[in-house]
């Protein structure tokens, strides 16, 4: 099943839209790259602008791909 959005969502509303499907490929897939470089990329963009938002997709991600450094190296930088 592809991930499908509407069309001309930008920032905060793409995240939204956009993380939970990511974040069931994670689920089901830990080491897939299209997936979670994206959702790094997301918490990196929200640092500034909305640091629960971005703890809360580090979280999951390291929740759901505990093995990967990167979403728990972000983490700690957001503390």
């Amino acid at each position: 099943e592809g991930l499908s959005l509407a069309p001309g969502l930008t920032g905060r509303a793409l995240i939204e839209a956009a993380a939970p499907g990511l974040l069931r490929v994670i689920a089901i897939s830990p080491e897939f790259e299209p997936a979670y470089q994206p959702l790094l990329s997301m918490a990196v963009f929200l640092a500034s602008s909305d640091p629960p938002l971005a703890r809360q997709i580090l979280q999951q991600l390291r929740l759901l791909a505990p093995q990967r450094p990167e979403a728990r190296a972000l983490l700690e930088q957001l503390r």
